[in-house]
């Protein structure tokens, strides 16, 4: 059986890479804003945690699908 060249090898180990972090980018954008906003509304006062978390989210969730979006559409 024939060994994989080198260049096949290095191919595939980028395609993976970019299928993770296509993959990863929107839980952890998503997540993170999510937390960011609670902080701030918990600064602010009660009311204000829970709706700057969803808040939060939702722009992280829409930044990281912007930019999964840019990214596969230049694959």
């Amino acid at each position: 059986m024939a060994e994989p060249s080198r260049e096949a090898v290095q191919s595939a180990r980028h395609k993976v890479a970019k299928a993770l972090l296509v993959g990863l980018i929107l839980p952890a954008l998503t997540v993170s804003s999510m937390y960011f906003g609670f902080q701030l509304g918990r600064s602010i006062g009660k009311p204000f945690d829970m709706f700057l978390a969803l808040i939060g989210a939702f722009v992280g969730f829409g930044l990281a699908s912007l930019i999964a979006w840019m990214m596969i559409k230049r694959l």
